[in-house]
């Protein structure tokens, strides 16, 4: 029997995303990846999960990225083909020129078959360099498409377009067959480097052992960028209805980066000490290796007030046997198994998720 996650794996990923790159595998094509590497996000986590399996791949995989960030570091690490760009900033056209300079060059010496851009704004920095090289171009969409766009002003230059674009998820899909009519789109789940459940128990003891936790606590775990439609402060009032029920954790696995983030980060915490909940509320900053802390966990929460494109953190902690509560919207819809032990919630609301998580952990076998 498949397990709902196992179309998520890298076994199962991987060869769909090279199929429909639309170019012949039998013949040892190269494949170069531009991303931005700000933050490791949904982005970076799909790149390292194609450089980590190398052995899947029928194509060769290089990378170019616009920053230095912790996923340079990772690829670095694993011995993978790794060229900077930048750092690149329209605010600096300087850095722009000079990025498209060293993408000119890569390309003339590494003569890929097909180049992937992960995401629209690599897409308007390089798309014009690549079309001018002649390399066919692939755009891989990560966010939802609203209804204007940098792609749309380029509708009337079609030379510019991408040869394909790949949704990665329904949501995605339908948004871009309704506003980017321009170029053909393909469904396209992302690679996700998931863990093993088996190993869930082990784990558990492990981490709650490492962070001080006892076996006898409630944790609820939630991760992703310090964004407000993440629903950290709906969940942080959740939390203040079920801390007298129950002896509770709370694991948030983020790091705040960027003004925007940091604001509300010191937003969050505020409402954290006004609510007294400090004690229970631990901040663990960026986790590079999240499958010990959704072991630990006995849900994991992210109550969206906005629909997520994809939702990667749901598909790796229903991997490590960790329910999910989240918002009945965007992608959840697809990555999230509606199995009686996860919670799909119809509005973004405190009450609501408190009493999903209760029944959760009021159900052994979902607890434990």
């Amino acid at each position: 029997m498949i397990n709902f996650v196992d179309k998520f794996r890298p076994i199962a990923t991987i060869p769909i995303f090279e199929k429909n790159l639309g170019i012949n595998l039998e013949c040892g094509n190269k494949v170069l990846h531009i991303a931005t590497d700000t933050s490791f996000g949904g982005v970076e986590r799909m790149i390292l999960g194609i450089a980590e399996n190398r052995s899947i791949a029928k194509c060769e995989h290089d990378f170019f990225l616009c920053f230095n960030g912790l996923l340079y570091e990772r690829l670095i690490k694993i011995r993978q083909n790794v060229s900077l760009a930048g750092p690149v900033s329209f605010r600096n056209p300087f850095s722009v020129m000079m990025a498209k300079l060293r993408l000119k060059k890569l390309l003339a010496d590494r003569r890929p078959d097909v180049l992937v851009c992960h995401g629209e704004w690599v897409f308007r920095v390089f798309g014009a360099t690549i079309r001018k090289a002649g390399v066919r171009l692939a755009l891989m969409m990560h966010s939802i498409p609203g209804k204007e766009g940098y792609l749309d002003c380029l509708t009337k230059f079609k030379a510019n377009l991408p040869d394909i674009a790949l949704a990665n998820s329904l949501v995605t899909l339908t948004n871009a067959k309704t506003f980017r009519k321009k170029y053909k789109t393909l469904l396209c789940y992302p690679v996700c480097l998931l863990g093993n459940v088996s190993q869930r128990c082990d784990l558990r003891k492990k981490v709650r052992a490492q962070l001080g936790i006892a076996a006898s606590k409630r944790v609820i775990l939630s991760a992703g960028r310090f964004e407000e439609w993440k629903g950290y402060s709906v969940l942080i009032e959740a939390v203040d209805i079920l801390r007298g029920k129950y002896d509770l954790v709370i694991l948030i696995a983020s790091k705040p980066r960027g003004k925007y983030e940091k604001e509300f980060y010191n937003r969050l915490t505020e409402k954290c000490k006004q609510s007294h909940l400090c004690k229970i509320i631990h901040w663990l900053g960026h986790q590079d290796y999240m499958d010990g802390l959704y072991a630990a966990a006995d849900v994991y929460c992210q109550p969206n007030l906005s629909p997520e494109s994809f939702g990667m953190t749901f598909v790796e902690a229903q991997a490590m046997g960790c329910p999910v509560v989240t918002t009945k919207i965007g992608g959840a819809l697809e990555t999230v198994e509606e199995n009686g032990i996860n919670k799909l919630i119809e509005k973004s609301d405190p009450d609501l998720v408190a009493k999903s998580v209760s029944e959760i952990f009021d159900n052994v076998k979902g607890a434990g």
